[in-house]
């Protein structure tokens, strides 16, 4: 056992390899006799100072080396010689072709390879179990670590591109598989986590070459993960500047900023620093990080007590010897038809707060209140409080929010009408509406995790947030995530909110709840040891969760995703409503879709007049600039946002240019007519000032261009001199015959009155 901590008498098996009763050879570290079998008879705690004191129960701690046992009976003196690796290890040489495991350790294994052999082989199966038991690496970072610890072994020293584990989770089901039989049924799970992981780092692997550059020289580098190689960079140069200054530590401010904001883990702080010879203390670390901490959750007071005066109530409400707070009739509901039903509870004042002091009454303002028992939610589970009133025959007060003292429930209100006492009985009624509308963003987030895992290979939930106005949750994605797959789930929810399928609520003991088959958990959450199972429909749907949810999925009545967003690599935020909110979204797309088409009939419309035409544009380009506003401001379905958005860009596009194509087409009939009668007349030039008419001055962007006059004008028989203006000044340009030597343009950013040509053939000017 360790230095201090529980410990008593122990027994060892340990084997004879030799069959020469080597007893001598016990806890030597040798190959001749290995342990194979402990066991710890746990009666005493060691303190630090090496005294014993009694245990107050007696417990056995035992353990069997299974790989050790493994390599007795198959006859060899090494773990990975047996049944148990070696098909892991002949795959890894057959994949990647390189020069067979030797079983050489130490100085004798030269170049590393059989090592490295060992180390993936190892990962391999560590990666393959953890992947079934329902481990993420964006949730576990000593998985992640694994992984890209294994692809950067398999890169370098197998010469094998990232694809290499994925390879060996079929030798590891072959090894493993009978005992671990999920490990078959969750492949296709742990080979899209490998691929997307592969992926992520071969990205992380080219970006993280710059960072290399600072490092290059430093032996420690290559022990340092890709992902710390940015802050390590960083590290390394500050560690430069402490050494100007004389200072032998690195600052534990500096270590906390680093690794706050530049990700780099403490790991890989110890390796530099040993490295570089300077002083780190990870303890100081610790403690600036857990300051930090602290001093971010007592950053802001959205109208709850600070925390220095929520200690000073908690040890108050202990003292009166008050009891917790009932929260049973949180979820005491029931539904006749179609209507809910939310019991009114009568309860008894236990103590009035003002500012953290207590009162005997209250006649206006804000204060809190503690009741014996309550019907009002407690934020909890992602789900916000509710609201509603206190009230009684001297006063009423409107509760604004709710909130959890280590099992007291303050309510949170502020003074309507008359007065409230310590001691007297009031009534407390919920918001029914709004509580309404949380329970079926609750349900509805549940169905959405339903549909998201029927959709996708691989997903779970990282967060959620059920409000009244809507809901948000946060889930892990390792393949692509259209607008079509949003459309999927979408259908899928709304496929079963049409089923009117039965909502229930168990109550179950931890133990029992976690060995259900079916059962869906938050992973990395902690429950009470007596929770709720949310069911829906026959085994649709199983979650642990606390909240308060509608009795049937028909309540939801229309669900609608209005957003999605990444949360940064392999995680993304979506964003939905339901009941009149999901009915809104939907009419408000029938709307839209109807002044789309009108805009698009105006888009094609033909005009026989310039004038008409010139008209259209501007009354279309009105209605897109409309449209383009109701969408930022209107509740939308993302998949009918997202169709609305491209058909008007489309618009957009099509109508964008067309003011300048008519101006042009008509600047070019100008210069045509005054060509002709110029050639009528005998003239050998012609000289034309061009301006944007007034029709067109409505339009942005619109102005005489000088590609006006094509080539085949210029190569006429008559010279052209074009003056025109824009924003830049004013230009001349000029077009001469083929038979002449040149043509040139000329600026003058003055009025057209001051423009003079010069026109230049071969023997005239």
């Amino acid at each position: 056992m360790g230095l201090s901590g529980p410990c008593g008498p122990c027994t060892e098996i340990h084997f004879d390899r030799t069959g020469l009763k080597s007893s001598h050879l016990v806890n030597k570290d040798s190959q001749d006799v290995v342990e194979i079998w402990n066991l710890v008879f746990m009666e005493f705690n060691r303190k630090p100072n090496g005294e014993l004191e009694k245990l107050k129960g007696h417990y056995v701690d035992t353990g069997m080396g299974l790989e050790r046992l493994c390599a007795i009976l198959n006859g060899k003196r090494s773990n990975y010689d047996t049944d148990l690796f070696m098909p892991i290890i002949n795959e890894i040489q057959e994949v990647s072709k390189i020069q067979e495991y030797q079983g050489r350790f130490g100085l004798e294994d030269n170049n590393g390879l059989d090592t490295a052999y060992r180390i993936i082989a190892d990962h391999a199966r560590m990666i393959a179990i953890a992947s079934a038991d329902g481990a993420f690496p964006d949730e576990n970072y000593r998985l992640r670590h694994v992984i890209r610890r294994a692809l950067k072994i398999g890169s370098k020293a197998f010469k094998k591109d990232v694809t290499l584990l994925q390879h060996l989770m079929h030798p590891v089901i072959d090894t493993l598989g009978d005992v671990y039989p999920n490990l078959s049924s969750s492949l296709n799970r742990t080979q899209t986590i490998l691929q997307y992981e592969e992926e992520l780092f071969k990205k992380l692997e080219k970006e993280s070459k710059k960072y290399l550059q600072a490092l290059v020289g430093k032996p420690y580098a290559d022990r340092l993960a890709l992902e710390d190689l940015k802050g390590a960079a960083k590290l390394v140069e500050e560690i430069e500047k402490l050494r100007i200054k004389g200072v032998k530590s690195v600052p534990p401010t500096l270590v906390y900023q680093l690794n706050s904001d530049r990700g780099i883990s403490v790991t890989a702080i110890k390796t530099i620093c040993s490295g570089e010879e300077i002083g780190f203390n990870e303890d100081d670390f610790h403690v600036v990080s857990e300051k930090v901490k602290e001093n971010s959750k007592t950053a802001t007071v959205s109208g709850r007590l600070e925390r220095d005066s929520k200690f000073k109530v908690f040890n108050y409400l202990k003292k009166r010897g008050l009891k917790h707070t009932d929260m049973s009739s949180q979820h005491s509901y029931s539904k006749y038809d179609s209507d809910y039903e939310f019991p009114k509870i009568s309860a008894k004042v236990e103590t009035i707060l003002v500012d953290g002091e207590s009162k005997s009454r209250i006649i206006s303002g804000l204060f809190t209140i503690v009741l014996d028992k309550t019907n009002f939610y407690v934020e909890s589970g992602g789900q916000i409080f509710d609201t509603g009133c206190i009230y009684c025959e001297t006063g009423k007060a409107r509760v604004i929010s709710v909130s959890d003292l280590n099992g007291y429930i303050l309510h949170h209100c502020e003074m309507v009408e008359g007065f409230l006492e310590e001691g007297i009985s009031v009534v407390a009624s919920i918001d029914e509406s709004r509580r309404i509308k949380i329970m079926s963003n609750h349900t509805a987030t549940h169905l959405l995790n339903y549909a998201l895992e029927k959709c996708l290979n691989v997903t779970y939930q990282k967060s959620s947030f059920v409000g009244d106005e809507e809901l948000q949750f946060g889930f892990g994605v390792y393949s692509n995530f259209d607008l079509k797959t949003v459309e999927t789930v979408e259908a899928i929810v709304n496929d079963l909110i049409d089923k009117r399928l039965d909502v229930k609520r168990e109550v179950a003991l931890k133990s029992e709840a976690l060995e259900m088959a079916d059962v869906r958990t938050l992973p990395g959450a902690e429950y009470p040891d007596q929770v709720s199972i949310i069911k829906i429909g026959e085994n649709l749907s199983k979650e642990l969760c606390c909240g308060t949810h509608v009795l049937n999925t028909e309540d939801l009545i229309k669900f609608v995703i209005t957003d999605l967003r990444s949360l940064g690599s392999g995680a993304k935020l979506a964003r939905a409503v339901t009941r009149d909110q999901g009915l809104e979204a939907e009419a408000n797309a029938i709307y839209i879709d109807k002044n789309l088409k009108i805009l698009k009939s105006k888009v094609s419309n033909n005009f026989e007049t310039i004038e008409e035409m010139l008209s259209n544009l501007l009354v279309v380009q009105d209605d897109i600039a409309v449209l383009k506003n109701e969408l930022l401001n209107t509740k939308l379905s993302l998949v009918k946002r997202r169709h609305f958005e491209s058909e008007i860009d489309k618009c957009f596009r099509k109508v964008k240019g067309q003011p300048q194509t008519i101006l042009n087409s008509v600047l070019k009939a100008q210069i045509e007519e005054k060509a002709v009668a110029a050639r009528r007349n005998g003239l050998a030039f012609l000289v034309v000032s061009l301006e944007v008419p007034e029709a067109f001055r409505h339009f942005k962007r619109v102005e005489v261009r000088p590609d006006i006059v094509t080539k085949e004008m210029a190569k006429k028989d008559m010279a052209f001199a074009i003056c025109y203006a824009t924003s830049e000044g004013v230009f001349a340009r000029t077009f001469i015959p083929k038979e002449t030597d040149m043509y040139f343009s000329l600026v003058f950013p003055t009025s057209l009155t001051c423009v003079s040509f010069c026109f230049r053939t071969s023997s005239t000017t």
